[in-house]
């Protein structure tokens, strides 16, 4: 499909031949498209003739996708969009284990420019280069300043604002192992408030970004804090409320802030959480303290992230009562990749759906959506695309359907909303979500804590099925065969070692596991672990896939000890498999979140945050 651009300079002309080479569609014939700049969006097409009336690049981008489809749909007709929100775009965590190349990062953009979203946050923890602090960011794959210098110009060549997204309080955990930082410690996790060096630390820290992006905005993090002043401060200073440690924080970082001109955002669920002994920011009845009001800089935007509730109203609920500490208020979506392994778009589109229509209804002008690596990065960040294009179609039309989100990721990427909702099924085998694939691939062998809830032959019909689905897919055209292919891996691997969890409990069985069913089994992680790492070292820097090799391969070696095992309890060595006898009890809701961490037995989860 050749297009000719009429209307527009050269800069942006080359901007429109690179996200041309990201549309998926062909097409032989060849099409003038005409532009005209108007404050609105208006995309026409009338035979080999297509009209454009946008107002900025992003929006150019956007232009350039719907032009795409009428071509494909091959009616000439009109589409009228506006957008919704004032700023909308996507949040990359760069700071568990993963942080992807800079040639990925620019990929990444474009796309996001073809959707008409027109900002990214770049989520880094320890993971830029900050003269001084060697160990900050060491052996992690940190960005150098020339890096974001570069993420930077391009953001802006194709009219996005790069925002970087950082820390200035808690989350320090991957820095504050080092002895370097001793002295700003306060615990493993929070910085040391109220201290000197501390504050020197985040100045550099903040003349750093403000020296690489061109954007004043920065957010500056400030979450999840909840042990403040109760480490090293306490020995120093006694006891004092978190909220007063946090209120005198906040002001000196605000003074430093003032000195590089800077535009501040925090995360806002810290304000929720004083005074109660536990975090509630997401509770139906949070009060906000008159106290937490008073803290607020005025200057300051607050987010209100969300990725987990499924009613309109309670968003809408929500937003009023951060509207009680800010009017300069963000708003927080996820698409959901920090389950582990595998996207989970059931949950992106419940959340999704019901928390755009309320930014809409609250008149809330910005928005962007999180995509977490939580514990080691495990889902690849592209997998995401077709969840930025659900948040496109929120920020551009009043109303969505399926049917307009299907149409896109068709044609960006040869996938269908069928097979993310196949993803779905693959994150979760039965009703709600207690059960995941996670837990299935890194349960032990043995001494398996998931053996209880895996019990049931369907769930392997549930995987092979899976499998033979996305093997389908991996046939046909598209950008995400090879995600496909990984997939299919998943699901191979997840249903011969389910059966093996049943099986190893049978005594009369307990051959074929140890002749037939661990050696495929090791062969399967062997195969998923080679398409995994294919993907991590096309779109990440190198460092990090440690954490996944670890993991990959403590399991080889319990296979191998579990067929040492069994082989020894067959030929009478002894008398009998302990670590398998021993009665499973359930890993039921109560103990999910440890499932992510420390909850799998004799499983290398080392984490990668």
């Amino acid at each position: 499909m050749k297009l000719n651009f009429i209307g527009i300079d050269l800069d942006q002309k080359w901007v429109l031949d690179r996200l041309s080479k990201r549309i998926g569609f062909h097409d032989e014939r060849e099409y003038n498209v005409y532009f005209k700049k108007e404050p609105h969006i208006k995309v026409s097409k009338d035979g080999l003739n297509l009209y454009v009336e946008c107002a900025t690049e992003s929006e150019m981008g956007r232009c350039l996708l719907l032009a795409v489809q009428l071509i494909k749909n091959g009616v000439d007709t009109t589409v009228l969009e506006n957008a919704q929100f004032r700023t909308m775009g996507i949040m990359l965590d760069m700071s568990r284990a993963g942080v992807m190349k800079v040639s990925k990062v620019k990929e990444y953009m474009e796309y996001l420019c073809l959707l008409g979203l027109n900002t990214l946050y770049l989520y880094m923890e320890d993971v830029y280069e900050v003269e001084g602090y060697p160990y900050f960011g060491y052996l992690r794959g940190r960005y150098t300043k020339e890096e974001l210098k570069e993420i930077d110009a391009y953001g802006n060549r194709l009219g996005l604002e790069v925002i970087p997204c950082i820390q200035t309080l808690g989350h320090f955990e991957q820095y504050l192992k080092w002895q370097e930082a001793a002295e700003i410690k306060d615990t493993d996790k929070v910085l040391l408030a109220g201290n000197d060096q501390t504050y020197c630390f985040i100045e550099k820290l903040i003349e750093t970004l403000s020296d690489c992006f061109t954007t004043k905005k920065i957010h500056i993090g400030l979450d999840e804090s909840f042990d403040l002043g109760l480490g090293k401060y306490l020995t120093k200073n006694g006891y004092k409320p978190q909220a007063d440690i946090f209120a005198e924080h906040i002001q000196r970082v605000k003074e430093i802030l003032n000195r590089y001109g800077m535009e501040p955002i925090i995360w806002g669920d810290m304000y929720f959480s004083f005074g109660k002994d536990i975090f509630s920011a997401y509770c139906p009845d949070a009060v906000i303290p008159e106290r937490a009001r008073e803290l607020f800089p005025e200057e300051f935007s607050i987010t209100y992230w969300d990725y987990y509730h499924t009613q309109q109203e309670y968003y809408e609920s929500m937003i009023d009562k951060h509207r009680q500490i800010s009017k300069n208020l963000v708003f927080a979506g996820g698409i959901w990749t920090w389950n582990g392994l595998v996207p989970d778009y059931h949950k992106t589109f419940a959340t999704m759906n019901a928390a755009m229509p309320a930014c809409k209804r609250k008149n809330v002008q910005d928005v962007f959506a999180a995509v977490w690596g939580d514990d080691g990065c495990e889902t690849d960040y592209m997998f995401s695309l077709p969840g930025a294009v659900l948040l496109a179609e929120h920020c551009y039309r009043p109303y969505i359907d399926n049917a307009s989100v299907d149409a896109k990721c068709r044609i960006l990427f040869g996938v269908d909303l069928r097979s993310l909702r196949l993803m779905g099924d693959a994150v979760h085998p039965k009703e709600g979500e207690t059960l995941s694939v996670k837990r299935i691939l890194y349960s032990d062998i043995l001494a398996g804590l998931a053996d209880c809830d895996t019990a049931d032959p369907e769930i392997v019909q549930h995987y092979h099925r899976l499998e033979h689905e996305f093997q389908r897919y991996a046939k046909a055209e598209g950008s995400f065969q090879d995600y496909f292919t990984y997939l299919t891996c998943i699901c191979r691997t997840a249903a011969d070692k389910v059966e093996i969890s049943i099986h190893i409990h049978q005594k009369d069985k307990l051959e074929q596991v140890r002749d037939v069913l661990l050696p495929a089994l090791k062969e399967d992680y062997l195969a998923l672990k080679n398409i995994h790492m294919l993907l991590w070292y096309r779109n990440y820097k190198p460092f990090g896939f440690e954490v996944m090799d670890g993991r990959y391969g403590t399991k080889y070696a319990r296979i191998d000890t579990a067929i040492y095992r069994i082989d020894a309890y067959l030929k009478g060595d002894i008398s009998a498999l302990e670590e398998v006898d021993e009665k499973r009890l359930p890993f039921e809701d109560n103990h999910k979140w440890c499932n992510s961490y420390v909850g799998i037995s004799s499983a290398y989860l080392g984490k990668g945050c």
